[in-house]
């Protein structure tokens, strides 16, 4: 006997209601990205983590963002612990239940529990990095750059990953072999980074200054013609390092594509900030520049995975199909089998998750300072130069020859 067609209407609208409330949604219109946006970290850091509590599709976003928010509001202990939490559930969303495989196959992407585009996995650590240079556990944060580059290395040869070692991970590395004196290893990380983007603000200056210290006369004097306008900063007893990482704008966000509206692209939202000035006792001493565009990278890690996105929404369109036929075979009914494939085909959306409280870009300046202690501020600049607002990063004390980190949003 075949069902009324009001009966049918009222299953597939009670269908829709509910997918609608999908994963995707859930974690989109958390109100805790409402805080972020207007730079109230302690608030967004409680509302993420009362989210990350449940054990759902989101908690590894929930936790990302939570972690963010520590970052930002500079408890940067707190922070750690949130991270190598999000790195730890990274792994484990690796893995898909069965229970999950048939959610994708009949709604879509947006049901699987999110486990982590691999560029978002790549700066879970360049931001552990940070949190541990920004405290002066220096030891610390050169694990997690050494971890970047073979988590990066693990994508390239066993996921056939067209993708790269990360240029910003070889330059902080470098950074951090110097803060610690082995000169040796901080110039391997230089050389590696320029071999990778040359572009990157102050690798010139490091590249001349380590072979000089090893004693590379030959190499010195290449890296000299080849860097002309080089700005020289020898280190000298009496002076240490202040170097300031700015993060800039707002992250990327996933809308659909065009050509199909069931797989993601990234769109570059840069935010109104578009870079920062520091003041070191009231003094302006440069801009800081971008070391690292987060924005390319998504884009670029997406594309490459384009195709196995394809090939996995075929594989959930012949699902749906299959669902259909056994909803007509079931019910005698090929009406109801039609539309029960339909609904859920229209029900399949591209998955729109993605790490939002993610900046732009990372930005950095490193300036030589006189020991002792300085009050330091960053002036942020948008268009035509307006000045948007100053971050005040408080008294910092300098030590010979040593390096601080500070860390801006």
């Amino acid at each position: 006997m075949g069902y009324p067609l009001k009966r049918i209407n009222l299953f597939l609208a009670s269908l829709v209601f509910i997918c609608a409330s999908c994963a995707s949604d859930s974690y989109l219109r958390n109100a805790g990205h409402s805080a972020f946006k207007n730079r109230d970290w302690e608030t967004a850091a409680v509302i993420f983590g009362e989210s990350a509590k449940e054990l759902g599709s989101n908690q590894l976003l929930f936790k990302l963002d939570q972690a963010t928010s520590l970052f930002n509001s500079g408890d940067y202990r707190a922070a750690i612990d949130i991270f190598l939490e999000a790195e730890d559930l990274a792994e484990i969303k690796d893995y898909t239940s069965i229970s999950e495989e048939v959610g994708v196959l009949a709604t879509g992407q947006g049901v699987r529990g999110y486990k982590g585009e691999d560029y978002e996995k790549v700066l879970i650590n360049v931001y552990l990095a940070l949190s541990f240079a920004a405290l002066g556990e220096i030891e610390e944060a050169q694990v997690e750059c050494r971890k970047i580059n073979l988590l990066l290395n693990k994508m390239i040869d066993d996921g056939k990953r067209n993708y790269q070692e990360s240029p910003f991970a070889r330059y902080l590395s470098g950074i951090l072999w110097e803060a610690t004196g082995n000169y040796n290893s901080a110039y391997i990380d230089y050389k590696m980074a320029h071999e990778l983007a040359p572009e990157l603000p102050g690798l010139d200056t490091s590249l001349i200054q380590a072979a000089n210290k090893l004693g590379f006369r030959k190499e010195e004097n290449e890296w000299r013609q080849s860097y002309p306008n080089a700005a020289l900063n020898r280190e000298k007893k009496g002076y240490g390092e202040l170097v300031v990482i700015y993060q800039q704008g707002r992250g990327p966000r996933k809308i659909p594509r065009y050509e199909n509206r069931k797989l993601p692209r990234y769109v570059t939202y840069s935010g109104p900030d578009l870079h920062s000035q520091v003041f070191i006792d009231g003094e302006e001493l440069g801009f800081t520049e971008p070391a690292m565009n987060i924005s390319q990278t998504s884009e670029r890690y997406l594309e490459d995975r384009i195709g196995r996105l394809q090939a996995a929404s075929i594989a959930g369109t012949v699902g749906k199909a299959a669902i259909g036929f056994g909803v007509a075979k079931a019910t005698k009914n090929d009406d109801l089998g039609l539309l029960t494939f339909l609904v859920l085909d229209a029900m399949d959306q591209a998955d729109l998750r993605s790490w939002l409280s993610l900046p732009n870009s990372l930005q950095i300046k490193r300036i030589v300072v006189p020991e002792g202690k300085h009050q330091v501020e960053l002036k942020v600049f948008g268009l035509d130069a307006h000045e948007m607002r100053t971050i005040d990063l408080g008294e910092v004390e300098i030590k010979s020859r040593k390096k601080m980190f500070r860390v801006a949003r």
